[in-house]
């Protein structure tokens, strides 16, 4: 898999930044290990290059709720 981190890092600039916290957030949690075996690591290595800080805070309900319908579309 190829990923033009140019492209990328743009993209994620203009996500809002609940989305971005959302990124930041499955970066500091069980999924990235799973995305990992999945995608490999070169993508895990990406989404980390984005989400260099940590989490403001944990997602709430509501957050998780929103994040796994942005996940379903």
């Amino acid at each position: 898999m190829e990923i033009d981190m140019k492209m990328a890092a743009k993209n994620f600039r203009n996500l809002s930044r609940q989305e971005q916290e959302i990124v930041r957030e499955a970066a500091d949690s069980p999924l990235l290990g799973i995305l990992s075996k999945v995608f490999g690591q070169e993508f895990v290595e990406s989404i980390n290059s984005f989400s260099l800080r940590k989490p403001q805070r944990k997602m709430d309900a509501e957050m998780r709720q929103q994040a796994a319908r942005m996940l379903m579309r």
